[in-house]
């Protein structure tokens, strides 16, 4: 069960002022028609007379995509949208390296990441794939260190679960950082999520919903 949205909202006429909470619950794997009923709900109340606004924001009708299970979801139900075949959901299984170079494969496994709250390991790996795309050397060093204490280093926000050695190895690469300096510990975390998290994707609800969904809009 993935945490609820709750969105604070007050309604003002005149001087006096009525607050209310919504909550509305997002229930990951693949309850994404669910998640949408209530977001229009939420976005219908901002077309009343009353006038609305929401703490923090400038309308009611707060985007999907601000949400970060949202924007999953959201580049899942787009994919769908766009008529991902059956066929292109179900290389996904052929091998993990397949999934990653699909746009809606990451999204789906993103948001599978998120329900077992260890999607660091794909967002680091993902800066790295984005990192070796630097071609500024002093965007390279800034982008270096930004990397390393946001996943690397010892109780970093986002820390991902690396060896002590390779940890100490990616450390010493930061003095003179590279395009490379983060391929050891790229590496680990690409092995960890192929033999561990990736399995469990593909026996996943999640995985076989999208495939039943993509499978009957063929029958």
């Amino acid at each position: 069960m993935l945490p609820g949205l709750l969105f604070a909202v007050t309604s003002v006429q005149g001087s006096a002022a009525t607050a209310f909470e919504v909550k509305m619950e997002l229930l990951g794997e693949m309850y994404f028609s669910s998640f949408m009923k209530k977001f229009r709900f939420m976005s219908s109340l901002s077309k009343r007379k009353t006038p609305w606004k929401v703490f923090g924001e400038n309308s009611l009708a707060c985007s999907l995509s601000d949400h970060p299970v949202g924007k999953d979801l959201q580049a899942m139900r787009t994919g769908q949208r766009q008529r991902l075949s059956t066929e292109e959901a179900t290389r996904w299984a052929d091998s993990f390296d397949v999934l990653l170079s699909h746009k809606y494969g990451v999204a789906a496994f993103r948001a599978f990441l998120k329900t077992e709250f260890s999607e660091e390991n794909l967002e680091f790996w993902l800066a790295c794939e984005e990192f070796k795309k630097t071609r500024s050397t002093a965007k390279l060093v800034s982008k270096a260190h930004r990397i390393f204490e946001e996943f690397v280093d010892v109780q970093a926000p986002r820390e991902v679960n690396i060896d002590f050695q390779t940890r100490e190895a990616t450390r010493k690469n930061m003095q003179e950082p590279s395009l490379t300096c983060f391929d050891q510990a790229q590496g680990k975390v690409h092995s960890l999520m192929e033999k561990d998290s990736y399995p469990r994707f593909l026996r996943s609800k999640m995985y076989l919903d999208l495939l039943s969904q993509s499978q009957r809009r063929l029958s």
